[in-house]
């Protein structure tokens, strides 16, 4: 089992090192898709992988067996992991599933206040709401349905071709549910820290992911040219809700070095690297999980025994 285990660690940190290097090199929304799904798989497996390490913990503890009915003796024999190294899993599964338990909280609360005030926004107005603020903003808040939020300020700033890819860059955000993205990125970060990378880059996905949409409205060019100087506009003032997804961001020369170019391609190959990373970590993990089985189920078995 330990080889196993051993095995699943190391391929969800290879994940963590693979998966931001191709998603910034294949089309965005590919690109996010892999961060999503194999950032919550290879977190998923370090929260498993720990879990059965510390196992051995309650296997060999008298009072939980007899809670379990299962026989410590043969629990004891035929797990072959040390209690020092089952400790020390288990105390670095709760201080993970602790900073993981904060970062779902913390989500949950943006998303529900996010999803209340839509429904707010939506007795005022429709899907795009304009705010009398002087102050330029735009962002796109997460409901049902959710809602493209604009000031004033910014209607009035920008040219009627910067007004037009900022209104498509906020939908695409709500059409493409990136709210749901990142906070699946930033939970498998928080509960498996060698994928802390794949939070920043997912972020510039997303970005980059709603300027390719946006710039079929306007032109690749247009938006190229204009991205600039509307993130430099929009200064993220305060009262912006925590869960909204807007145009502004870090990495804006490269965005628009991406419109000016040719738009990426998917690059199955490329994907497939990183898949194979999360993959293999699944199937390890998986394997560890049948090993751990057939030690509890002989425990199981030779305690009913014991008791006949």
């Amino acid at each position: 089992m330990l080889s196993a285990a051993v095995t699943a660690l190391l391929f969800a940190a290879l994940f963590g090192v693979a998966a931001p290097a191709v998603a910034t090199r294949v089309a965005p929304r590919a690109g996010a898709w892999l961060l999503t799904v194999g950032g919550a798989v290879a977190g998923a497996c370090a929260l498993c992988v720990l879990a059965l390490l510390a196992l051995p913990v309650a296997g060999r503890s008298p009072e939980i067996a007899e809670t379990g009915h299962w026989s410590v003796r043969v629990f004891a024999q035929h797990d072959r992991l040390s209690l020092g190294l089952a400790w020390t899993a288990l105390a670095i599964l709760a201080f993970l599933v602790g900073r993981g338990g904060l970062v779902l909280v913390r989500i949950a609360v943006a998303l529900r206040r996010s999803f209340r005030l839509s429904r707010e926004l939506g007795r005022m107005a429709g899907a795009l709401v304009v705010l009398p603020d002087a102050e330029p903003d735009a962002y796109a808040v997460p409901g049902r349905p959710g809602r493209v939020v604009v000031t004033r300020g910014l209607l009035r700033a920008v040219s009627p071709q910067s007004r037009q890819l900022v209104l498509a860059h906020e939908q695409a955000h709500l059409d493409g549910g990136h709210h749901w993205h990142l906070a699946v990125t930033a939970l498998a970060a928080a509960v498996n820290p060698t994928l802390s990378r794949i939070r920043g880059v997912q972020e510039l996905c997303v970005e980059r992911w709603a300027d390719e949409i946006a710039a079929g409205f306007v032109g690749r060019s247009v938006a190229a040219a204009a991205l600039p100087g509307v993130v430099a506009l929009i200064r993220s003032p305060a009262r912006r809700p925590a869960a909204a997804v807007a145009v502004t961001g870090s990495a804006t020369g490269l965005r628009a070095a991406a419109l000016a170019a040719a738009p990426l391609r998917v690059r199955p190959s490329l994907l497939l690297v990183a898949a194979i990373c999360a993959g293999c970590a699944l199937v390890a993990t998986v394997v560890c999980i049948g090993d751990m089985t057939r030690v509890i189920d002989l425990a199981l078995d030779a305690a009913r025994g014991t008791h006949r």
